[in-house]
């Protein structure tokens, strides 16, 4: 008998990795943040990147911030009386389970009153706050423009 309940106890053992629950996604993600480098005499940045909203509810986005600039605005470029307008944009909102693709021509972060931007391969993080408390910090890493 004890035999049996040693085998069973093992045979437990080595299942039980495979009966690990996978914790689920953040609710929300950043993928590819990159800030092209900053010309000589240029202080006024822009960051592209990808939002994912993994959750099932909308998520508005209000505040941003960076030890890099004290003034990061959402901006989108729009057509608007043939003519292409850059507009900034108040709390951002990204639909349950979308993605949000910020890049040239479209959506993107402007930073202004960058003093000092990391060089070509650096990072630096990216705090984006959204409705309801959630934080998601990000490393923007600059690249060659």
């Amino acid at each position: 008998m004890q035999m049996l309940t040693g085998a069973i106890f093992w045979l437990l053992l080595w299942l039980l990795p495979g009966c690990e629950q996978t914790a689920p996604p953040d609710p929300v993600t950043v993928e590819a943040a990159v800030m092209p480098e900053l010309p000589p005499g240029q202080k006024t940045a822009v960051v592209y990147m990808t939002l994912k909203n993994n959750s099932s509810a909308m998520v508005t986005l209000n505040y941003l911030h960076s030890d890099l600039s004290d003034h990061i605005e959402v901006h989108r470029n729009i057509y608007e009386n043939g003519l292409m307008k850059m507009r900034p944009v108040q709390h951002l909102r990204v639909d349950p389970h979308a993605t949000l693709a910020f890049q040239p021509g479209g959506y993107h972060l402007m930073l202004f009153d960058v003093e000092d931007a990391p060089p070509i391969g650096q990072t630096f993080d990216l705090v984006m706050e959204f409705e309801g408390g959630l934080k998601v910090t990000t490393a923007v890493t600059v690249k060659e423009r």
